[in-house]
């Protein structure tokens, strides 16, 4: 008698038996969008990996090695909370409630928007694919695309000129200020972009080669500038220069030069015609004496 050899795949399918398979599962890994930007508005971005137990405090001290950016952060135990004090070594240098105070502002992308957090970076909840954003802020909780610098030379400025109601006019057309005042001009989300462009004289709308001009035209600026002499300064605002969109400066005494005349005083009344008549006599007498 054979004894017959069954396969066991054979006869694990002939008993209705499987054989349990394994899969390894791949353990996806979330990660952050972490956003810096610098008092020179610079914006540095890097994606950090979530790891087990991550706060928001985590994930920032992660970006800012990524990115190679300096931080220093103070901790309270009170609050349960850490606190960002600078990033590339830059903080206030003004007291907290002071003109030109400000601090490094936590923000939540919202959609397409930065949103001040609610709560603190310890507490802020690390999602898959979220986006956080350091930035500085002068405004309590107000996200700005004006680079803190430019805002600071602005909040400093001696006069400010923005726009009118209509966004085709500067609400200042005309300013008379003193030799040394610095002028700032700003505007933030504006409909359309504006800049500041030099011309030559009024009724002018070419920028001046070589004169004072902000750069391109933007709808968030912060631009300041100081007159250092006398003169009146001409300005328009290039893309709409053509629907007058321009004003004027005038610095000190405005550059006007006065010409000097000269004016010749007879100290005796008649006694340079009396000098003439005596003159000519004398050269009568002179050429009959020699006839």
């Amino acid at each position: 008698m054979k004894t017959q050899i069954v396969p066991l795949a054979i006869l694990l399918i002939l008993t209705g038996m499987m054989i349990p398979t394994t899969t390894a599962e791949t353990a996806t890994e979330s990660t952050v969008d972490v956003t810096v930007i610098g008092v020179d508005g610079t914006e540095y971005t890097t994606s950090v990996t979530v790891m087990e137990n991550y706060t928001g405090y985590n994930v920032t001290i992660d970006a800012a090695s990524a990115l190679q950016i300096s931080i220093n952060s103070t901790y309270f135990e009170s609050f349960s909370s850490h606190s960002i004090d600078d990033l590339f070594g830059e903080m206030s240098d003004v007291a907290w409630g002071e003109s030109g105070y400000w601090s490094w502002g936590l923000f939540v992308k919202n959609g397409s928007e930065w949103e001040a957090s609610s709560v603190g970076v310890d507490s802020i909840a690390i999602d898959d694919n979220q986006s956080i954003a350091w930035a500085p802020m002068i405004d309590y909780g107000v996200w700005s695309d004006i680079p803190l610098n430019d805002a600071l030379e602005c909040l400093a400025a001696d006069h400010t000129i923005g726009l009118d109601s209509t966004g085709l006019a500067f609400n200042l057309t005309s300013l008379s200020i003193a030799v040394g005042d610095s002028v700032c001009w700003t505007w933030e989300d504006a409909s359309m972009p504006h800049n500041v462009a030099e011309v030559q004289r009024e009724g002018y709308t070419s920028y001046i080669s070589g004169g004072v001009r902000s750069g391109e035209a933007v709808s968030n600026l912060a631009f300041t500038h100081t007159f250092e002499e006398n003169t009146t300064f001409h300005y328009v605002c290039e893309p709409h220069a053509s629907v007058g969109m321009a004003g004027k400066i005038v610095v000190g005494d405005g550059g006007v030069v006065v010409e000097e005349t000269t004016e010749v005083v007879e100290e005796t009344p008649g006694f340079t015609t009396v000098t003439m008549a005596i003159a000519l006599l004398a050269a009568v007498l002179l050429a009959r004496r020699k006839d």
